[in-house]
């Protein structure tokens, strides 16, 4: 039986573990075609809606941005079930760590 786990509902985006901005990741390692445009998803929670939609229209990368990461960790392993090589999810706090993830997102 699957081990289910609380995710707490709210969270503090201003306590000091949010601080700092994500590190940018190396989208040729995370997408299989990084110059497709991108679709962004702040605050998929569970990661559904952007998963269906990447499954919908392959002619686009997605990434969906939570600051829960028990959601990111769970959305991470159904993206690697299902081998969606135009999605990602990234744990981060979208109001530090938009820009610098755009600004290295080169379509």
């Amino acid at each position: 039986m699957a081990q289910i786990s609380r995710v707490r509902q709210h969270v503090n985006p201003l306590s000091n573990k949010y601080s700092t901005p994500v590190t940018v990741p190396d989208w040729g390692e995370l997408f299989a075609k990084p110059q497709l445009p991108l679709h962004l998803d702040i605050g998929c929670a569970k990661g559904d809606f952007v998963r269906a939609m990447a499954l919908e229209v392959p002619s686009w990368n997605f990434l969906g941005l939570e600051i829960r990461a028990p959601l990111v960790d769970r959305s991470l392993m159904k993206r690697d079930r299902d081998q969606q090589k135009n999605l990602h999810f990234v744990f981060c706090y979208a109001n530090n760590s938009l820009d610098p993830l755009l600004l290295n997102y080169s379509a």
